[in-house]
């Protein structure tokens, strides 16, 4: 039974991985203006690109704090003190929860990639190069998830 869905997992991945274009052919995508569709595909609904726009929003929020607890604000301690809290309670789950998402879905992809590729490699489909640049990735992700799990924080 496991080896059964291990390859329909992994069959499924390299379907998704053998043409990112033809991964989405069943669906009804429309090119949006100025921008090609393989491009809002593959780098607008990155992973790097989402990490990117998630840094954006931190930077944004960490912004608005400053600016909450200027002098000549207008806003009371008081008020300055419960809004920055909230800000800060709500801002770090929900940014930690995107990131470890991503994370750990880009985490997830390359471990299969990679377990798919030792397959490949056994039936003499990939070269080791192949195979080394699959262990690249996969070892890329999984540090960079495990980095990220083992330093962020749940404000509750």
């Amino acid at each position: 039974m496991r080896s059964t869905f291990l390859c329909l997992v992994f069959s499924l991945v390299f379907i998704a991985a053998v043409n990112s274009q033809t991964a989405y052919d069943d669906l009804n995508l429309k090119a949006k203006e100025g921008e090609p569709l393989d491009y809002t595909l593959n780098r607008r609904f990155s992973a790097s690109d989402a990490l990117f726009r998630l840094k954006q929003i931190r930077d944004s929020h960490t912004s608005t704090v400053k600016m909450i607890n200027m002098e000549g604000s207008g806003i009371s301690k008081k008020d300055k003190d419960i809004l920055s809290f909230s800000l800060d309670f709500e801002w770090v789950n929900w940014s930690n929860a995107i990131e470890g998402a991503i994370r750990k879905q880009d985490y997830s992809i390359a471990r299969l990639e990679y377990l798919l590729a030792q397959e490949k490699l056994r039936d003499g489909r990939i070269d080791k190069n192949e195979l080394d640049l699959k262990k690249k990735t996969y070892d890329k992700a999984k540090n960079e998830f495990e980095n990220f799990f083992n330093s962020f924080r749940i404000i509750d």
